[in-house]
């Protein structure tokens, strides 16, 4: 399963120069069976279950979930990514699928909330990669076809495990497509919006203006707001076809938490966490906002992994690379909900 991991690192590393072909219409391929959420099986992460989310990369961290007030609902990044696949859609019961899920983004971005946020994290038959390589086409419905399972688990959550307790969005790629639709169908319009503490919308471009009620945080502790950011090396200018959702995109600096193009300071980075869990490069990032194409930029990480500082699309470690200052700000976002609504 390591080597697995491995590959599908690499994969990830490397994916945006792949060009994804099918002959295989969505309404043809097979159609995996709904997952039921009221099965633990089909969440990758639950409060109650020893999970990749529950662990952290350093001693001097807690996993506080089960003394946890406030709830987090993160919804996972494309790990369907096989070549060779003719489906459009992955079965939730696909246990290499599943792993590859709870090894790379249960362990590396859902962990980052638990020491403030009880962990909700659906599997869902999530669209293969291909899907947005082909959105004019078959890649929509592939799209639309996960977001109901997305959307089937969050009322599931809503009506079995919320009570009423506040709560954050996360999500990267894919998962922030489907957290978008979910803002903009659950909450945005309801009262569930005076629950939500934030939506940290990862890995895609949200636009402005996207939902009706919730703005952008703009600032440090803003709240019942939303954050987004893609990660480029400095100068990398992304040549792709979804700069037209770029246009108005919103975009933050997740360092100074701030929306300015100035360059973060070193010492204001709390640490990189590394794909091994493990090591931990502090003070090593600067990052700034890129408007011509609203995506954030940053400089050469201070790291002594040559690899690391040769990548132009930093897309897989959107999350990994400010995983310090993420964990903080939830904790500050949190905080200020608390304060502001006498909780």
């Amino acid at each position: 399963m390591k080597k697995i991991a491995a590959i599908f690192l690499i994969f990830c590393i490397y994916s945006c120069k792949t060009t994804y072909k099918t002959n295989i219409l969505f309404d043809d391929a097979q159609k995996p069976e709904r997952p039921d959420y009221s099965k633990n099986v089909n969440w990758a992460a639950l409060p109650w279950k020893k999970d990749f989310a529950d662990l952290v990369p350093d001693s001097s961290l807690q996993d506080l979930q089960e003394q946890c007030s406030i709830d987090v609902f993160y919804i996972h990044p494309t790990t369907f990514t096989e070549k060779s696949s003719t489906d459009w859609n992955a079965s939730t019961n696909d246990s290499i699928i599943n792993y590859l899920t709870d090894y790379w983004p249960i362990r590396h971005q859902a962990s980052i909330f638990n020491n403030i946020g009880k962990i909700y994290a659906p599997r869902y038959r999530q669209a293969h990669i291909k899907s947005y390589f082909h959105l004019e086409e078959e890649g929509s419905k592939a799209i639309l076809f996960a977001y109901e399972d997305v959307k089937s688990a969050f009322e599931y959550y809503l009506k079995n495990y919320n009570q009423n307790r506040p709560f954050i969005i996360a999500s990267h790629s894919q998962g922030t497509t489907h957290a978008s639709f979910l803002i903009r169908d659950f909450i945005d319009n309801s009262n569930l919006k005076d629950q939500l503490i934030a939506a940290y919308l990862v890995g895609m471009s949200v636009n402005k203006s996207t939902f009706k009620n919730i703005k952008p945080c703009e600032h440090e502790i803003d709240i019942g707001c939303f954050l987004s950011w893609q990660t480029y090396a400095e100068n990398i200018l992304p040549n792709d076809s979804f700069n037209d959702y770029r246009d108005s995109a919103f975009v933050i600096n997740p360092i100074t938490w701030k929306t300015d193009e100035t360059f973060s300071n070193l010492e204001d980075h709390q640490g990189i966490l590394m794909p091994n869990f493990k090591k931990i490069y502090r003070n090593s990032v600067q990052a700034k906002i890129n408007r011509k194409k609203n995506i954030l930029w940053i400089k050469k990480p201070k790291t002594s992994l040559l690899h690391i500082k040769k990548i132009k699309n930093y897309h897989i470690g959107d999350y990994n690379l400010f995983w310090f200052n993420i964990r903080e700000n939830a904790k500050n976002r949190t905080e200020k909900y608390f304060e502001e609504y006498g909780l």
